[in-house]
């Protein structure tokens, strides 16, 4: 009977199983490189949107401001009434505001990016 390690069966057995575990682990690392890949892509593309998000938030904000300006001027002359400065006024309001959703929109993105990438989120 052969007693060398080579022929013994559970030696066998033994590496078949660490080959297989070997693949196994493979695949695994395989799996969460493009998790990781695609979960950091995902989360940049967002903070890049959020940014031109309020970038035309913030543009229209201008805009809406400089339309009240125009609008209060005439309202002073009494060319406009009122009414048409109220609409000028609650334009601008939302324009603030919406800048303001926006700016937090992108402080969002921004950590999530942050967390995806592995940075602390003070940076």
């Amino acid at each position: 009977m052969a007693r060398q390690i080579i022929f013994d069966p559970s030696v066998t057995n033994e590496l078949k199983e660490n080959r297989l575990q070997l693949a196994l682990a493979d695949a695994n690392l395989n799996t969460t490189r493009e998790n990781v890949i695609y979960v950091v892509t995902k989360a940049y593309y967002n903070a890049l949107l959020a940014q031109a998000e309020l970038d035309f938030a913030l543009s229209d904000t201008v805009r809406a401001y400089e339309q009240f300006r125009t609008v209060l001027q005439r309202f002073i002359e009494k060319q406009i009434t009122a009414v048409e400065k109220k609409q000028a006024e609650l334009s601008l309001a939302d324009s603030r505001f919406n800048a303001f959703k926006m700016q937090s929109r992108l402080k969002t993105a921004m950590s999530s990016l942050k967390f995806a990438s592995g940075l602390p989120d003070e940076m």
